[in-house]
């Protein structure tokens, strides 16, 4: 094949993977964060004002350009590491599995560092208007502005990748982890929405991670919070901004005035529903009396025992094998997929048998335990946080009430479970495939 084709084939087919994803993601988080428009994440909401809708398309077109430019560079970094020209190694036995994770771990680092000092090049005055001004146009950002630069800041930002892999030995897999985990930094801190827990902002973990609210305030107050991934270079450097602390807390406070899930439509009051008081209602003194009963009856424990360490012990050893044989590349391709297969089905025994239980603190005896595996959602790609909040607090408050009950707030048209959604003709059908949109 004429190489000119060839290469021009390539181009194409990334610059295809960079727009799919782009607006894949970005829509995705734009239409939960921004266009269902809910009381409950409005409380989460940084600043009062809006992204403008000249704002948004100006963040769509640059983000567009940027891609076009990414894209290319990724040609010539795949050209690259396809002729043996970097430090990319395919094959696991080539470096221990510990130094898999930590060059994972020195790529976050190494990174950071060269954005770091790389944003406060680009502040500089003489640099910034021409450079780094565009993305700064962006006062209240949305999730469509994570590619929203200038090309020359593009390159200068994507120019980490060829770094790493030219100076650090690394598996494709530890920089696919690298790349998407940046995507994912790049997008939260561009939500506008702030969903880091308060009790976990002055931990030692955390002391040094960055927050939706650290990003924000770059964009609103320009000279401060350059960094990436960690608080570690702002803090030595003394950039954070002095108010980032208190802005940080302010939301907090927002969010613990969470109201239930409500429509806003123009800016009326929600109307919250009312329940009977606990002493009032008989049936559920008469519940509460029945359920007493049953454990007493049984003699059994509220909580788990051994039966459910077992369970636990089993589900996450069977995660961690299939995940673990799916990456040592010593199968046939079938044997690949099934060990894909069972993966994905201890994704959902994870979700179903262990953090769920675990966020209605019913695993363990231990409240701290119950709260650390019910960040079992988070291996699952979802959030234990917000989880608690959406299920713990909404659903079970307001069981299948409309508009108030996120667990039947309607994610799909494919599927009809509340008398308020509109009904179709092949709803009919979704006893049937209902299931497995479910899975």
């Amino acid at each position: 094949m004429n190489p000119l084709i060839h290469y021009s084939a390539m181009y194409l087919e990334v610059l295809g993977v960079f727009v799919t994803s782009y607006f894949l993601v970005c829509g995705t988080a734009w239409w939960i964060l921004y266009r269902r428009k809910s009381d409950l994440m409005q409380t989460h909401k940084i600043q009062k004002r809006m992204p403008e809708k000249k704002s948004i398309r100006r963040e769509i077109r640059w983000s567009l350009i940027s891609m076009f430019v990414q894209s290319l560079m990724t040609v010539i970094l795949l050209i690259c590491i396809g002729n043996d020209y970097t430090k990319i190694y395919f094959n696991f036995g080539q470096h221990s599995w510990i130094y898999f994770f930590v060059s994972i771990l020195l790529s976050f680092v190494i990174h950071d560092t060269y954005f770091y000092w790389m944003h406060r090049f680009m502040h500089l005055k003489t640099i910034f208007p021409i450079v780094h001004k565009i993305h700064h146009l962006s006062k209240t950002p949305s999730p469509w502005a994570i590619y929203s630069f200038h090309p020359v800041e593009n390159i200068i930002d994507y120019s980490i990748f060829p770094i790493l892999v030219f100076f650090v030995p690394l598996h494709p897999y530890a920089l696919a982890f690298v790349i998407i985990y940046n995507m994912i930094m790049n997008l939260g801190g561009h939500f506008g929405f702030e969903f880091m827990p308060a009790r976990y902002f002055n931990t030692w973990l955390f002391k040094y991670g960055l927050t939706t609210t650290h990003h924000d305030m770059h964009h609103t107050k320009v000279n401060c919070n350059y960094g990436l991934y960690f608080n570690l270079w702002d803090r030595l450097m003394k950039t954070n901004h002095p108010e980032y602390e208190k802005t940080f807390m302010k939301v907090q406070e927002q969010i613990k005035k969470i109201r239930p899930m409500g429509t806003l439509k123009d800016q009326q009051p929600v109307i919250v529903p009312k329940f009977m008081s606990k002493d009032t209602n008989g049936m559920y003194k008469e519940l509460c009396s029945r359920i007493d009963n049953y454990f007493l009856r049984k003699g059994c424990s509220r909580k788990g025992g051994n039966e459910i360490l077992i369970k636990i012990t089993f589900i996450f050893v069977l995660y961690a094998g299939s995940y673990g044989l799916m990456l040592s590349n010593h199968f046939s391709h079938t044997a690949t997929l099934l060990f894909a297969i069972i993966f994905g089905l201890t994704n959902v025994l994870i979700v179903f048998n262990i953090a769920h239980d675990a966020a209605h603190q019913a695993l363990f005896k231990s409240n701290r335990a119950n709260n650390i595996f019910s960040y079992g959602f988070n291996l699952v790609g979802t959030n234990g946080y917000l989880w608690g909040i959406t299920h713990n607090q909404i659903h079970h408050s307001f069981p299948n009430v409309a508009d108030y009950d996120l667990d039947i707030h309607q994610q799909s048209p494919l599927i009809r479970i509340s008398p308020t959604v509109p009904k179709k003709n092949y709803h009919r059908f979704q006893p049937y495939y209902a299931g497995f949109l479910y899975i």
